[in-house]
């Protein structure tokens, strides 16, 4: 009976020093996969899509084109594997999708594929075409054109990302311009303002349906 009476407590205190001993071990994993879900994304790339001055650029009254920059803003190297660009004109009164409409895109389009360290960027320009009506439409502000797309690109720890990118032309800013302009005042001139849609402008981790770039 007296050697029941002092196992008893023996058996508490080493489950309890065991629990303590979990609890501190589960604690210190916890830490550490915050301190490493931290440093991945402190350390990660941050590619972004934004665009050459002026924005839309008339070749002539129905094509356009729009020259894109594609950096990288974070501190480890990115693998671009693709960049899709589209537009849509669409009625100032009317709704647009609650998602980007990015679509198959072309059957034959060759994706844009690039290495970008720390800071490296590369343009690429895309054409559009809009029909005479829809360019008067635009120019009456009955119409919109939205421009929009995505940059698609892998992190160094081997994360696959999706940015984003959706501007609205605003011709009144076209309509402004001088005659004749500088180099400077051509550069700083944007008719591209921010489309503020966050179904559109964003920068997160893709679905495994999403991009080209998944193993077979």
């Amino acid at each position: 009976m007296m050697d029941w009476l002092i196992s008893r407590p023996t058996d508490q205190y080493i489950a309890f020093f065991t629990l303590l001993t979990l609890g501190a071990i589960t604690a210190q994993w916890l830490a550490m996969r915050r301190a490493n879900q931290h440093f991945h994304a402190s350390e990660r790339a941050y590619v972004k899509l934004s665009h050459r001055a002026p924005g839309v650029d008339w070749l002539s009254n129905t094509s356009c084109v729009v020259r894109l920059r594609v950096k990288n803003f974070g501190a480890t190297p990115a693998d671009v594997t693709d960049v899709l660009m589209a537009h849509r004109v669409v009625s100032a009164n009317g709704d647009l999708p609650e998602e980007p409409p990015y679509g198959s895109g072309e059957p034959d389009r060759m994706p844009e594929q690039f290495f970008l360290v720390k800071d490296d960027e590369f343009t690429t320009s895309e054409v559009f075409e809009v029909t005479p009506q829809e360019r008067a439409d635009i120019n009456g502000a009955t119409s919109l054109l939205l421009v929009f797309g995505y940059v698609d690109y892998i992190d160094k720890f081997g994360s696959r990302h999706r940015g984003g990118y959706a501007r609205m032309y605003d011709y009144a800013i076209d309509q402004t311009r001088p005659p004749i302009i500088s180099h400077d005042d051509y550069a700083r001139r944007n008719n591209l303002p921010n489309f503020p849609h966050r179904a559109y402008n964003y920068d997160r981790l893709r679905k495994p349906s999403e991009g080209n770039d998944w193993p077979d």
